[in-house]
């Protein structure tokens, strides 16, 4: 079994820091909500995280970001940072087990971001030819209080 996933975080902005920590910066949840459109947020950051079984290694992976039909950031990473990856989990493993995943991060930023309409911003990680989602931000318009 492959035990394949996809997830994201999406944030105003995403540091890394020494020692290999991220530090996430306006984390969103299932919504961002806009006061009006048209409207354009500076920018608009996601980190993708990309699983598989460390049996089944990842030989080709595409991370792309969309605002509905409109392709805002796509990022493949080169096959050496894939290898590398993998081979980094491995040799760090005392014992490596069978259900044992490995992780690909890929850091995306749109800058700016526009919005004409409520919309759906989702990332996509395209594995080996197979897709997967790993995050959708419901972008909606909020309503005045009062």
């Amino acid at each position: 079994m492959k035990n394949r996933f996809a997830h994201c975080i999406f944030c105003d902005d995403i540091f890394q820091e020494e020692g290999n920590k991220f530090s996430f910066i306006g984390v969103y949840g299932p919504d961002l909500f806009i006061d009006q459109v048209p409207t354009s947020i500076p920018h608009l950051c996601a980190i993708a995280t990309f699983n598989t079984g460390v049996a089944h290694p990842v030989k080709s992976l595409k991370v792309i970001v969309r605002l509905g039909d409109q392709v805002l950031q796509e990022i493949e990473p080169p096959a050496s940072y894939l290898e590398a990856t993998h081979q980094t989990f491995v040799n760090a493993a005392d014992k490596v087990q069978e259900n044992d995943t490995v992780s690909y991060r890929i850091q995306a930023a749109v800058y700016p971001v526009n919005f004409d309409k409520a919309s759906v911003v989702e990332v996509v990680a395209i594995a080996d030819g197979e897709e997967y989602i790993a995050g959708r931000l419901q972008v909606k318009i909020a309503v005045p209080q009062g």
